[in-house]
């Protein structure tokens, strides 16, 4: 049996919606009403609405990927040279490329054993640290951080909190969706994700005032007019995300609740694996979110040779992630690279590895999968 790491959640009912788009769109693949239509609906989703029948886009912006929708994160809110980010070190390198493209410097902190930010650790940069300007972080494999104290240190602190929710659509803290949880935040549809548009993301926001500035960043700082006469009023990108992405999310986007419920299922059958495994010198636990389970290992070398154990079954994995930011050459060579600041975010890079959960994973797979674990464990 052949198990892949990830698999977009492509049906013949997507197919087919963006079929009958192109063949009645007259030609307008940007700027239409579809994307508008993606904006309103997944506004309705976050927002705990009748998502399907929301008629209000209350502060979304669909942008061409994650990053590009970081990227406007900090423009939005002024972020630039001279300014300092907090950054969590166990991330994809997008949340801290984000912050270098606007000029301000990425201040890495080390995670807790869970993979999220170290609040604590906050705490201490905050203290000493006046720069800072911004708190970006990362709700890792779907799980929220705590944001009840990271936005009580911002609020004290007076500073902006950026959620990067690449990997944690449908999760919520007491009935608020990530995203919401902040200032601002931003999701990704890449192919391995909850739901996908092939590429792109989306900006959201609760504040007006943000999300004005940010629509007009996103499309070239246009201030008024139409196609044929406009203005400029600021210095702005195309952030913007296609029709054809849209119709593909649009109908992605009613499937999301099923396979979150599928997730769950298959998230809860390898975690209940921890009372099997606990006893193996090899591996401690299973832990993880609605993205996927993570087998969490004594050492590099365990690790790895469960994983080639695995790949000779079929089963692919993946790592969440290989190195902690600071680790990697770029940032390594530009701000120094010091270890011992960042034992957890190298400790789950070292010795954890990502186990498929998405909808792709049938019943049948999974015993598969639970069998395989028995073994090789």
């Amino acid at each position: 049996m052949k198990i892949p790491f990830a698999k977009p959640d492509i049906t013949k009912g997507d197919i087919q919606e963006v079929d009958n788009f192109l063949l009645n769109c007259d030609g307008q693949l940007t700027q239409g009403l579809q994307v508008a239509k993606f904006e309103t609906t997944f506004s309705g989703y976050i927002r705990n609405r009748n998502f399907e029948g929301a008629v209000i886009n209350e502060g979304c912006i669909a942008t061409s990927s994650c990053m590009t929708a970081l990227h406007l994160s900090y423009l939005a809110l002024g972020i630039g040279p001279g300014d300092e980010v907090i950054c969590p070190a166990m991330s994809h390198v997008a949340t801290a490329h984000a912050i270098e493209l606007v000029g301000a410097k990425p201040v890495f902190i080390d995670s807790k054993k869970d993979g999220n930010i170290d609040v604590r650790l906050i705490q201490k940069e905050l203290e000493t640290n006046r720069n800072i300007k911004a708190v970006s972080l990362v709700h890792y494999v779907g799980n929220p951080c705590n944001m009840a104290a990271i936005n009580f240190l911002a609020k004290e602190y007076g500073v902006k909190v950026v959620e990067d929710c690449a990997l944690s659509l449908g999760s919520r803290v007491e009935k608020v969706h990530t995203g919401l949880l902040g200032m601002c935040g931003a999701f990704s549809f890449y192919p391995t994700k909850h739901i996908t548009t092939g590429e792109g993301g989306m900006f959201v926001t609760k504040d007006h005032d943000l999300y004005r500035k940010a629509k007009q960043i996103a499309s070239f700082g246009k201030t008024s007019g139409t196609h044929a006469d406009y203005d400029i009023g600021l210095l702005g990108g195309n952030f913007r995300m296609s029709e054809i992405q849209a119709v593909m999310g649009l109908s992605q986007l009613k499937r999301l609740t099923e396979n979150l419920e599928i997730r769950r299922r298959n998230l809860d059958i390898l975690t209940e694996l921890s009372i099997f495994i606990h006893i193996d010198k090899r591996v401690h636990s299973i832990f993880g979110g609605s993205y996927c389970a993570n087998l969490r290992c004594v050492g590099r070398e365990a690790r790895n040779n469960i994983r080639g154990k695995l790949e000779n079954k079929g089963i692919q994995t993946s790592i969440y992630y290989p190195h902690p930011i600071s680790r990697l050459s770029y940032y390594r060579n530009k701000y120094g690279y010091a270890p011992v600041k960042y034992p957890e975010a190298i400790k789950i890079a070292d010795t954890t590895l990502a186990l498929p959960i998405g909808p792709h994973v049938t019943e049948e797979m999974m015993n598969y999968m639970v069998k395989c674990l028995k073994e090789v464990l």
